[in-house]
């Protein structure tokens, strides 16, 4: 099986999909940040709180998930409620028209999570890996956003749904009860 099918198959653990979309970036004090978040981390942390994963989901619902950039750039934004609260409106048409929204009343950590998706989505350059490796700029949480943003970006949505089970927890292709039963298991 090639790596992107053992993601999807839900085999893949979190670090090693981090460490694989993160694999181009040579920079040591960023590979030494991820290691250590990775050894310190107790838990996969997919979503900030159940906030970000409500907005997320329901902001996707009717988007093309297989737009990985479009994905991984809404995954940050939304991480922040007073950010998604500006961004939303300017989200349509499977596209995000970062030149609509004007910044204003957002925490230092939103306007980071701004430029990070717009980094992601246009490929601009307002975040440097030196700044990700920085924990005095950018918040272990944070820097678990990131990853995650950067996997999305790499591998699509499953590198975050699926459960223990290897069953994505957004695929609806099963019957109710089948996906009630792969809960229970």
């Amino acid at each position: 099986m090639c790596l992107q099918e053992c993601i999807e198959a839900g085999v893949v653990m979190q670090s090693k999909r981090w460490r694989e979309a993160t694999v181009n970036i040579s920079d040591a004090q960023f590979q030494r940040r991820l290691s250590q978040y990775l050894k310190e981390s107790e838990a996969a942390m997919d979503f900030k709180n159940e906030l970000h994963h409500i907005t997320f989901e329901k902001t996707i619902r009717k988007l093309n998930r297989k737009n990985s950039r479009l994905m991984a750039a809404l995954y940050l934004l939304a991480a922040d409620r007073k950010l998604w609260n500006i961004v939303k409106r300017v989200v349509m048409h499977n596209e995000i028209y970062f030149n609509q929204m004007k910044l204003t009343g957002i925490h230092p950590n939103g306007y980071t999570l701004f430029c990070g998706a717009k980094d992601i989505y246009l490929d601009t350059r307002y975040l440097s890996v030196s700044d990700l490796a920085d924990e005095d700029l950018i918040t272990p949480n944070m820097f678990g956003l990131f990853c995650n943003a950067m996997s999305i970006r790499r591998f699509g949505l499953s590198a975050i749904y699926f459960n223990k089970g290897g069953r994505r927890e957004n695929d609806t292709s099963g019957s109710q009860e089948q996906i009630r039963q792969s809960r229970v298991d």
